[in-house]
């Protein structure tokens, strides 16, 4: 099935536009060495895949319980860690430039993504997306996150006047992506070749399916 043309091009970034996991492993596996823990891979991306936030994720991962503040103290480590290790090993899929600069000169474009808001911009103008890219959506704060609807109904939509849910496609890899894209009303497009389970993805269902991201073009 070919994907039509939207007025709103949503973009996840981890799996969609990006292979970030050995980034992210890196981070994580360094952040848990410096406390004397091993983790896996498997786990990690598990966790990618389910949207959680950082300390949600970090609390699953550790062999250990946490308490709140030993949480927080990880998470502030793996933000360092990630942004003077990590970025290095972040690598843009094929096309992904170019379908971002291509979009921009006649649609509206967001970057909406899980991933904390102050990492992810720097990781957009690392890789030269920044100028394609005029609305950035990163987990910040209080602000809901992915699937909740309010993310678009009050942090997404303000930015375009005029673009209705009807008009506008979430391109992401995992579930929550999907399962965002149904709770707002939005059309959705699958990229398999992301860090989505299959079937859960399946579940949720979606608009459209892509291996490529050239085909949004």
């Amino acid at each position: 099935m070919s994907i039509p043309r939207f007025d709103l091009y949503l973009f996840d970034y981890d799996g969609t536009l990006c292979d970030t996991l050995c980034a992210i492993q890196h981070a994580v596996k360094r952040t848990f060495e410096e406390v004397g823990q091993d983790v896996t891979a498997g786990p990690i991306l598990s966790s990618i895949s389910a949207g959680t936030t950082l300390t949600q994720t970090l609390a699953k991962l550790s062999s250990a319980p946490l308490h709140d503040d030993e949480l927080r103290r990880l998470a502030v480590r793996y933000r360092k860690i990630y942004h003077a290790e990590s970025e290095n090993l972040v690598t843009p899929y094929p096309d992904a430039l170019k379908v971002l600069e291509t979009l921009s000169l006649d649609h509206n474009i967001a970057v909406v993504s899980n991933k904390g808001e102050e990492a992810l911009v720097l990781s957009l103008a690392a890789k030269g997306f920044s100028e394609f890219v005029p609305v950035t959506i990163g987990s910040k704060g209080t602000r809901p996150r992915k699937p909740d609807p309010a993310l678009f109904d009050h942090h997404i939509s303000p930015h375009f006047p005029g673009v209705s849910p009807e008009a506008t496609l979430m391109v992401g890899d995992t579930e929550t992506d999907l399962e965002f894209a149904s709770n707002a009303g939005l059309h959705s497009c699958w990229t398999s070749y992301g860090y989505g389970n299959p079937e859960k993805c399946a579940q949720v269902g979606f608009s459209y399916q892509t291996d490529q991201l050239g085909a949004l073009l």
